[in-house]
Parts: structure tokens; sequence; C-alpha cells
């Protein structure tokens, strides 16, 4: 191993001594024993001899070297990290002076400590041999003495050195952990959550750490001439957290919670935002220590630091906040200090009608009971009416967050209404009004507003009158007298009743203001009917029928639901005798009597399925025919295809093709025949599906003899019965 100089054993030295010093080794003084006793001068350098310039290429070689650009003459600068020492490293290096070494630290940016003693050494050596190999220290920092005393007016720990001990808050380990999980959280955390956690407020200019220099402290320097503070604590400032430039002590720049991760002691502010930056809210942390509040600007500052725009800020709260928080009256964990406008949607356009064109329900009486004699099924207006209104639809406005971010609005939806009939439109700004031209009957149906005229009898229909035949809607003020014909080609309104005889046929609803009465009274209702009593009669509804009092031997056959509600008189919803039969369901208060009158409640099968059921097997009935006479033809008792292809093959060649065709035909016959043998077995399935779902609803009480049927299933009630349901099950009547 080759033999160090002395040169570069010392500067090894130099750097090894200076390593341990600012580590808290050996004393500064040893650091500088036999190395800098004697520094010379820039002055005494100008006097240097210098090496010769023999040749143009020594000449830019040293001006290389004034220029920093070291490497053209061998030469190599290293820095220490810490920047407190630079060595300078040669390798055969020529063509230097002492002067142009200066100026390179210089361009290098390095003016404090330079080791002149060491550059003219290795300039002389350079004289003497002509190449200079080696390295040595040309520059070294000073180390500030450790003289300052560093205290922690309520923080502590056993060992300051120790990373990993946890720091102590007024004597006791506070969940500064906790506290960082709780601000690192994506969403406002709950009260629970905050509630858990227990913290030290800090005000603003509250000091921290407490840092005394004294009178003997020197400050030390980096190469690069930077001061290096004479100590530092164990804990070095983070977020709201700086040192004062007078006293040197640490404090805290804003009112918040202490919090310390690492060696890095900060202070968090005690507000959150919200993830979609529409609410901030101050966190009222359970603290330790001395109470403290924070003042009205510490809390705006704080929003204001975190982005959110000063108009956000609810003035009021934030006042309300700070004195209660002052007063120790505040226990609530999260209180909203601030609040983004949120957006304002359009409004869709509206159609607000001028009448109730809705059947209404009734009056509810005193025993929970509904009088249901104020139905409107007919609606009439008279000329100059207002019938409706459409609002159009609204813009809205746009939101705002904390930030001041614009949020865009929905807008409202224009919808389209259409007018039949004489009907008057006025427009304004904000809506259209709609207004009757004549006296007439209203409707509102799939976005259409209608008025059409409607025939209307004052008083009964009797021989004053004659027959009534019109194709629009009809008001009768009084009753139908006996053996009268009535058809209206809509809504109808017959005021009082409709007598023995009378025949009625209505393409809408009805309502009759009192009863339908007479065995040879005929009814036949293609929408719903409405009628107070029902006594001998016999009436046909497409829909559904409600009937206000009783029924008494009438014959009822609807295709939606009988509803007999009780009313305030105590005969309300009974049933006796008679038979009321509905497709939906049938819902009474009493069934049958003491006199034992047959009375019958059934659930009968869809008559309108029942009728495309019919139809289907018609149709069924068609194919088969056809394919009867097919086969007849061909002299086939059944369709065996062996005995269809031996016909074929003996069949005359001119006949051959004409064969082949009827066969065709016959096997498109029978596919069909099939497909509609599936349909009726769909709608078979469908017709007894709907019956299993109807149901027969007694509320008070059911009297023997009564019976109820379900399509072809009927039972006999063997006796007397309470409130009861009905229904059909597995293809039996079940209760």
């Amino acid at each position: 191993m080759p033999k160090k100089s002395a040169d570069t054993r010392q500067a090894i030295s130099l750097e090894d001594n200076f390593l341990k010093i600012i580590e808290g080794g050996d004393d500064l003084n040893k650091f500088f024993e036999g190395s800098l006793e004697q520094e010379p001068t820039k002055d005494s350098l100008k006097h240097r001899p210098a090496v010769k310039k023999e040749d143009s290429e020594a000449d830019d070689a040293i001006k290389y070297v004034g220029k920093g650009k070291l490497k053209e003459c061998g030469l190599e600068l290293l820095v220490a990290k810490h920047k407190m020492v630079a060595h300078m490293v040669g390798k055969r290096a020529h063509s230097f002076t002492s002067e142009s070494i200066v100026k390179a630290l210089e361009v290098k940016g390095i003016v404090q400590g330079i080791n002149f003693e060491s550059i003219l050494k290795i300039v002389g050596i350079l004289e003497q041999t002509g190449t200079w190999t080696g390295k040595v220290v040309v520059a070294q920092g000073v180390v500030p003495t450790k003289s300052e005393q560093v205290s922690y007016p309520f923080l502590s720990k056993d060992n300051l050195q120790d990373p990993k001990e946890e720091w102590k808050v007024d004597g006791e380990k506070l969940s500064f952990k906790e506290l960082v999980e709780l601000y690192k959280k994506g969403h406002i955390p709950t009260e629970k959550e905050v509630s858990r956690v227990v913290a030290r407020a800090v005000n603003p200019g509250e000091v921290l750490i407490v840092v005394e220099a004294k009178q003997d402290a020197v400050p030390g320097f980096d190469i690069y001439g930077t001061s290096i503070p004479v100590a530092d604590p164990v804990l070095v400032p983070g977020k709201k957290v700086k040192r004062n430039d007078k006293t040197g002590n640490y404090e805290a720049t804003t009112f918040g919670y202490l919090c310390i991760e690492g060696n890095v002691i900060s202070v968090i502010p005690p507000v959150m935002v919200s993830p979609d930056m529409m609410e901030a809210f101050y966190v009222n942390i359970p603290c330790r220590g001395p109470a403290r509040a924070p003042t009205i600007s510490s809390v705006k500052y704080s929003l204001i630091m975190k982005g959110v725009h000063e108009k956000r800020i609810s003035p009021f709260m934030v006042e309300k906040l700070c004195a209660g928080l002052e007063k120790n009256t505040i226990k609530k964990p999260l209180i909203k200090i601030a609040a983004g406008i949120k957006p304002v949607h359009g409004k869709d356009s509206k159609f607000i009608l001028g009448l109730d064109l809705e059947e209404k329900a009734g009056t509810v009486q005193e025993d929970d009971t509904i009088d249901l004699k104020e139905r409107d099924l007919i609606h009439t207006v008279e000329k100059g009416d207002l019938l409706a209104t459409k609002y159009f639809a609204t813009a809205g406005r746009p939101g705002f967050t904390l930030f001041k971010k614009r949020i865009k609005q929905r807008p409202g939806s224009e919808m389209e209404y259409a007018t039949k009939g004489p009907i008057l439109r006025k427009k304004y700004d904000d809506r259209i009004e709609y207004y009757a031209k004549i006296a007439g009957n209203v409707s509102f149906e799939k976005d259409v507003l209608t008025l059409v005229d409607v025939f209307r009898v004052e008083g009964n229909v009797d021989y004053s009158t004659g027959n009534i035949d019109v194709n629009t809607g009809l008001i009768v003020t009084e009753s139908v007298m006996p053996g009268f014909k009535v058809v209206a080609g809509g809504n109808t309104l017959i005021g009082g009743s409709i007598d023995n005889g009378a025949h009625i046929l209505v393409h809408g609803n009805l309502n009759v203001g009192k009863g339908i009465i007479g065995k040879d009274t005929k009814v036949i209702v293609m929408g719903s009917l409405d009628v107070d009593f029902v006594q001998d009669a016999e009436i046909v509804v497409k829909g559904d029928v409600e009937i206000r009092k009783y029924s008494f031997n009438g014959i009822v056959r609807c295709g939606g639901e009988i509803i007999m509600k009780r009313t305030a008189t105590t005969k309300g919803g009974k049933v006796v005798g008679g038979m009321l039969c509905a497709t939906k369901g049938i819902s009474i208060s009493t069934l049958g009597g003491p006199s034992n009158e047959t009375t019958v409640l059934a659930i009968q099968r869809n008559v309108e399925l029942l009728a495309l059921q019919k139809r289907i097997q018609e149709e069924i009935v068609n194919y088969t025919g056809n394919i009867m006479k097919i086969m007849k033809s061909l002299g086939l008792e059944s369709v065996d295809m062996d005995l269809i292809r031996k016909i074929i093959e003996k069949a005359p060649v001119a006949k051959r093709e004409m064969i082949v065709k009827v066969v065709g035909n016959l096997n498109t016959l029978l596919k069909m025949r099939q497909e509609l043998y599936q349909k009726e077995k769909a709608v078979e399935k469908k017709i007894y599906k709907e019956l299993e779902r109807g149901q027969v609803r007694v509320k008070r009480e059911v009297f023997y003899g009564s019976k109820i049927q379900f399509s072809d299933r009927m039972i006999t009630i063997d006796q007397d019965l309470g409130p009861t349901v009905f229904m059909m099950a597995q293809d039996k009547i079940i209760y």
C-alpha cells in the first residue's frame, strides 16, 4: 500500500476532526492546531512567484482555472454534503496559480474559511516538480459554539434524543396521532370521532420552545458564508410555527391545536372544510391545559387560509362561536361557521287546472266513514271561466362553493300542452291562462285540455223532454222517469234517481245522486258508476262501482271493483239479496240479513279476457275445419308423415307438385293452430291468475245462508261470521 504524504494525512486529519466537532466531539481549538496558525493573506499571495508560462497551452489552462473550469488543469473540487469542508484533488495537475485557484473558489461561491496555506503549498510543489498529485483542504467552515439554552414551557420527555419516546404536554400524553388522523379523513368527522381526541390549544404568539443565548455564544458559518445558528432545539418548526427573529423562541402563528409528528412541531387550525366544499366547521376538540379560546379574527384567518371566500363566512355564527368558547358554554364538537350557496335548480313548467277534475273522495264523518255524495264526474264551466294556467319553466340560479367556484344549476323542462275546443289563450311573461269561450264540459287527459258542449236537462227526463240521445256529456238535474231511454256519449250526471223501467247507456262515467230502482231498469256504463243505492235493478259496468248506501236484490256486474262504504247511517254498506259480481274485488260492510234472502257475492273471470279466449277458440275451430278438409282430400284420417310421403311418391308426376303444395298448406295450418293453442293456454293462465288475486272483503258481519262464488266454485255460509276475507287458492275458496 503506497505511503500517504504528510499533506494528505494532515488534510484527512483535519476533516476527521471537523466531523467530530460538529457531532459534539473534541474542542474547537484542537481542530485548528498546526493548520491555520499562520494563515497567509491575499496580499502575500500576490508576491508569490507564478508558474512559468512556457507556451500558449499553459496560458489557456490558467484562464480555465480562473473561470472555475478545473478539470482542464487536472484539478477537481470536492465539497462535503454539510458544506463545511472543500477539498482540492490533483491528478498530475498543471498550469495553475494561487490566484487562479482562489478565483475558481469564488466562482463556485466558496468565500468563507479559505485555507491559503494549503493553496501556497500545492503551488510550491507545482513550481518544483511541474505537476501536483494529492488532496488538500482548501476551505473550511466555522462550527458554532453550543452555548444556547433550550427549554420547553409545557412540553417534556425523559430522553430528548430518543425519537421514539412520546412527548408529554403539561405532564400528560396526548393523542397527536389521533389528531392527525382526524384531519386526514376524507370527510367531516362525526361528533363521536371528534370527542375521542384530546388536544392542547395554543394562542397566536404563544411560546412553544424557549431558546436563550448565552453571552459567549458564537455563531458558525459554512464555506459559502451561510450563518449557522448557535443552537437548534430537538423539535423543528412546522406549519403555523415560526422562530422569533428577536428572541429566538419558537412561537405559534395562529390559534389551533398543538401537534408533534416525529421531530416537527406544528399547530393545526381548528377548522375543516367538507369534501364538497360547501360547508366549513369549527372543530371543538376537548383540550387539556390552560383554557384557550379563539378570537373572531383568528377563526376568520384560519378559514381564509383554507381558501374560503370571506363572503361565505357567517359573521353571526363566528361571533356566537367565539363568545360561547370564551364562556366555555359550547360543548358541541362540530359547529358550522361557513357555507356555500347551493344552486337553485329551475322548475319544470306546471299546468294548474282552474277547477278540480279529480274525483272527490268525499267528507270524513265523525264515525270515520266517508260521505261520497259530493263526487264530481261531470265538470261544467260557464263562459269566461278560468280553465287552467300554465307556468313556464324557470332557469334557476347557479350556486357557489366556499371557494367561490361556480356550481351550475339544472334548468327546468318546458312541457307542451294542447287545447281542444273553444278555449281562449292569454299569454303573459311567466304564464299562459286558458279561458272558456262557451259553457260546456271540461276535461284534461294526456296533456290535452278539452272543452265541449254539455247537454243539460233542467228537471226530469219525462214526456216534456222525450228520450235523450246525445254524443256529449249530459247533466240531468232531477230524475229519469219510468220507461224513458237515455244515451250519452260522455260523462253523465243524474241528480235524482233512475226509476223502474228506464234504460240508460253511458259512454263514460255515470254519477247518480240517488238510487237506481226497479226490476225492469237496465243500466250500462262504459266507465265507472257512482250511485247512492241499488234496488232490484240490473246494472252492467265496465269499470269500478261505488254504492254509497246499500244494495237490495240488485244485480250488479262490473269489470273492476265494487266498493260499498258505510256512511253515517247504520244501513250503509249492506248487501241483502241479489248478486254483486266483480272481476278485481268486492268490499262491503254487511253480507246478507236475518231474513235469509239469498245473497251472492261473486268474483268472476275477466270478461275481456274471456272474449279474447272465445275468439281464439273460434279461430282454432276454423283452422281445425280447414285441416280436416285437406286431410280428407289426401285420404288421411290422422297426420301421419310416413303415409303422406307414400302418397306423394305414388302420385303421378303431373299431380305430385300439387300434392306437395297441399301438404305444405296443411303443415302451415297445423303450426298456426298449435300457436293458437299456446295463446289460448296463456290467456287461460292469465284469467285464473287474476281470479286468484281477487278478494271479497266483508268488514262487519256475514249472515248465515249467504253465498260466495269464485268463477264456477261456490260455497254457502253455514253460520254467522264476523269480519271475513274470502279468496281463491289452489282452486278452492278459503277464508
